[in-house]
């Protein structure tokens, strides 16, 4: 490497050009430097989604000078609405210099600490502990009634170039640390402890061993931490078992209401029911064979700040800042806050035979490059996964887990526009249960009330947090045979009547009428959906049966609705869903 610079080291001039290079050029624009300096490529070309700009970007860095890269700045100019202020490179207005633009960001920082005194600490670190994000919505949970003072350091911070805004919209707004300025910011608070070591936040990319081993150590620690809960579980068998004769799904949607309030309670029971399919329960037909089982990926799709996580992530891992136990099933919900979809394909190798769910808290982050699209389809529809890149041939394996993303998109008076522009993504969509979530007063109203008195510790329900946690795990274990539940109990089978099947026909029927034209917006899929989360709900009614779990009522009319509701959303909401529902009598 020639690259040399001053100060940080020469590591961070590596590092710095190369995020400049990924976040200032195009993937097109990188192989056009890439073929200016003659480097030597493996792969076919014309096949584009096979190279990653992480890749292109890392061979270009690897062999520029200091000069060649002042001449590759001059003879192609980088986006001019990019930013960049680093130790090395400053970008401005399309223009990039090699100074350092940090000095200036230092003073800036030090005149608010003598301002703001230890708020401003506090409000950094909280960013930080966040990987670099924050938003109003997680200003009012941890700070307050000084949330809105919050607001106006972290304004005053994108004003002097410290933070930047990544999101700003009518009732939320989203803060970001650009990542070149996140090792400033690290610095600055905690320069007054040496004893402290300051890791640094950029590091080299990990090879696929490296990361394989990791998660592999992370794999068996979260099934060792299951397996230890499903034996406490058989030693409080018969408090688990008086629960489960008791609850229903009116009982658990009245509990979530209280929990969630009435705008996200929906959402709450849809990530609940997920993590009851988990369990891949078979769905016999009325002639007595399975032809569908019960898992199913979930996305929370819409505005930013409208509870897709609070009713997600945070329901199912818990939130010690909203004071909310966690309820998902423990040891196999994987959260990959700060993951980058590159890093999954990778990782996905070790959980091949495995059955976990990823928590994707910003779906969107995970397109940001070209050919992701057919490595994730085949990820949520359980084929066989194979990635080659620059570097590196990753597969072939099977991914046998599932997903619960948030993605965040804009949603109009009618339906929602992708922000996603390969057109092959509506295969993604296909293969997932979609909610849709509009930002509207109502619902910011909802939410802030909601988590104001989860806050306050005014929600009474919580006691039963635990119970419902320790119900969904005996299911899960003695549907999947895991642990000694699984092998003490015989799983049990779901079946649809010829009555249940019925109503999907009819509709089916009623959608296809109230559409007019003749080209559809969605798939069968959405219908197949619906059967599967029909199923899947019936699943907390498991100890009121033996062998067969039928269909509950309550559970089909809930599945009924969001079959609807998503092919009104998918058709641009060119129908009634309401209209649709009142001929069906729902």
């Amino acid at each position: 490497m020639y690259l040399k610079g001053g100060g940080g080291g020469r590591m961070s001039a590596e590092v710095e050009l190369k995020l400049l290079l990924e976040s200032g050029y195009s993937k097109t624009q990188l192989l056009e430097i890439y073929h200016h300096l003659n480097l030597p490529f493996s792969e076919d070309l014309s096949n584009i989604f096979r190279v990653s700009k992480e890749s292109l970007a890392t061979d270009i860095v690897s062999a520029l000078t200091l000069k060649d890269a002042e001449k590759i700045f001059k003879k192609f100019p980088i986006n001019p609405e990019k930013r960049f202020i680093g130790s090395f490179f400053t970008a401005k207005n399309g223009v990039v210099s090699l100074k350092n633009g940090q000095e200036t960001l230092k003073l800036s920082l030090k005149k608010m600490k003598e301002k703001y005194s230890r708020s401003l600490k506090t409000l950094l670190k909280s960013i930080l502990d966040r990987n670099g994000v924050i938003d109003t919505e997680d200003l009012k949970a941890e700070f307050g009634k000084r949330a809105e003072d919050m607001k106006d350091i972290l304004d005053e911070l994108v004003r002097e170039e410290i933070l930047e805004y990544k999101y700003q919209g009518e009732y939320v707004t989203v803060y970001r640390i650009p990542v070149e300025r996140m090792n400033l910011v690290a610095e600055f608070l905690y320069a007054r402890k040496p004893k402290k070591k300051v890791e640094p936040l950029l590091k080299p990319t990990p090879t696929v061993e490296d990361e394989l081993s990791e998660e592999l150590k992370y794999i068996a620690e979260k099934e060792k931490e299951l397996n230890n809960y499903i034996e406490d579980l058989s030693k409080r068998w018969d408090t688990v078992l008086d629960y489960g004769e008791k609850i229903d799904l009116e009982k658990l949607e009245s509990y979530l209401k209280d929990l969630l309030g009435e705008g996200l309670h929906f959402d709450g029971l849809l990530a609940l029911t997920q993590q009851l399919s988990l369990s891949e329960t078979p769905i016999l037909g009325e002639g007595g064979k399975s032809a569908l089982k019960t898992g199913f990926n979930l996305a929370l799709f819409g505005d930013p700040g409208t509870g897709k996580s609070f009713s997600t992530r945070d329901l199912l891992l818990g939130s010690p800042n909203l004071g909310i136990p966690p309820h998902g099933i423990p040891g196999i919900n994987r959260y990959t806050g700060g993951m980058t979809a590159a890093r999954f394909i990778r990782i996905g190798q070790a959980y091949e035979g495995k059955v976990f769910n990823f928590i994707i808290p910003e779906f969107n982050d995970w397109f940001k490059y070209k050919g992701m699209v057919e490595p994730l389809k085949l990820a949520m529809e359980g084929g066989v996964i194979k990635y080659e890149m620059h570097r590196e041939v990753i597969g072939p394996y099977k991914l046998t887990s599932h997903f619960i993303v948030n993605y965040n998109t804009r949603v109009g008076l009618k339906g929602y526009r992708v922000t996603i522009s390969d057109p092959n993504f509506s295969a993604i969509e296909d293969r997932m249960i979609c909610r849709l979530h509009r930002m509207t007063k109502e619902r910011y109203m909802e939410i802030a009330k909601n988590q104001m008195r989860l806050l306050r510790g005014e929600v009474s329900s919580l006691k039963d947090a635990d119970k419902i946690r320790d119900l969904v795990t005996a299911i899960y274990a003695i549907q999947s045979r895991r642990g000694v539940l699984g092998k003490r109990f015989k799983p049990k089978v779901i079946k649809m009547s010829g009555e249940d099947s019925e109503v999907f026909v009819k509709v089916r029927e009623a959608i296809l009428d109230a559409i007019s034209g003749k080209r559809l917006a969605f798939s069968v899929r959405v219908e197949k959906n619906a059967i599967v989360l029909a199923s899947a709900m019936s699943l907390i009614n498991y100890f009121r049966h033996d062998k067969v779990i039928p269909i509950d009522k309550k559970a089909l009319e809930f599945a009924v609705k969001f079959y609807v509701e998503e092919a009104s959303i998918r058709m641009g909401e060119t129908f009634d869903p309401l209209e649709v529902l009142r001929k069906v009598s729902i």
